[in-house]
């Protein structure tokens, strides 16, 4: 069966890398410290896992997901640069199950680790050249269910045929920064401007 077409059309990253901060950096030790705290002197319930452009398994539709996520770069991620990566004190008791027995302290320099050497400007901390620098085990829920109103419509036209392939465009403003051509298997075309290896989710 031939595979059907769907063009889609995405957000664009295209902020500039930089250093982060130093303001920014030590703003958001004091919000982790605080979550932290209060993570470890109250019980809850760590939170359920929804479905998500990662957590909902490896069929057709999430690795299309996964693939017109990447292309976008992270715009959704902006959306995290004032709420500190969205991690409340249940994203510290999601990492403390995997991790029992770990202080407070080594959870705060835990997660400080993996603030990228370089992020883009105005966004998550953690939203660097690569994507997310926390592995998915650390994310906050909402970086893991949050699907962006593009990504909702490629779900669901996707979710109407056996296979599809993506062309899909990623802009902001009247110009388009980055193309590429995809399916389920793999990405088999991008804009020779844009390296995929430099965009996981």
């Amino acid at each position: 069966m031939a595979q059907s077409c769907i063009r889609v059309s995405l957000p664009s990253n295209s902020q500039a890398l930089t250093r982060l901060p130093q303001e920014r950096r030590e703003a958001f030790e004091t919000h982790l410290r605080a979550i932290v705290a209060e993570a470890s002197e109250s019980t809850i319930d760590p939170p359920d896992d929804p479905p998500s452009v990662r957590g909902a398994g490896r069929n057709p539709v999430s690795k299309l997901l996964e693939r017109a996520c990447g292309v976008c770069c992270g715009w959704c991620c902006y959306k995290a640069g004032d709420q500190h990566a969205y991690l409340t004190p249940e994203s510290i008791q999601a990492y403390r199950l995997l991790n029992p027995g770990a202080s407070n302290d080594e959870v705060v320099a835990a997660y400080l680790d993996w603030i990228p050497e370089e992020s883009y400007e105005g966004s998550c901390v953690f939203h660097g050249r690569h994507g997310c620098g926390l592995p998915e085990s650390m994310r906050s829920e909402i970086c893991g269910w949050y699907l962006c109103e593009a990504l909702i419509d490629l779900s669901r036209r996707a979710a109407l045929q056996d296979r599809a392939t993506v062309f899909a465009t990623a802009m902001q403003g009247p110009g388009t920064d980055r193309l590429a051509v995809f399916d389920a298997d793999g990405v088999h075309w991008v804009s020779p401007s844009w390296d995929p290896s430099s965009s996981n989710v």
